[in-house]
């Protein structure tokens, strides 16, 4: 039970970071006051973040089924 309570924390937790990502890259982009060069970079800044939370995603879902799978199979 706590096994799965931390596995459920650690993907909330990650999947709360990529939507505050997501919404931040869109008000950087819909932001008039803030000039092009500052937002290309800064789009790109999030972007690399955004990234890696996507993969860290992914990849904790995978560690997650396999262990799963490997707790099946005994």
């Amino acid at each position: 039970k706590k096994y799965m309570r931390i596995v459920n924390a650690v993907k909330m937790d990650l999947t709360l970071k990529r939507d505050k990502l997501e919404l931040e890259l869109e008000r950087i982009i819909n932001n008039p006051d803030i000039e092009t060069g500052v937002k290309i970079d800064k789009s790109k800044e999030l972007l690399c973040e955004l990234s890696q939370t996507i993969n860290s995603i992914e990849l904790w879902q995978h560690y997650v089924d396999r262990t799963n799978n490997q707790n099946e199979s005994k």
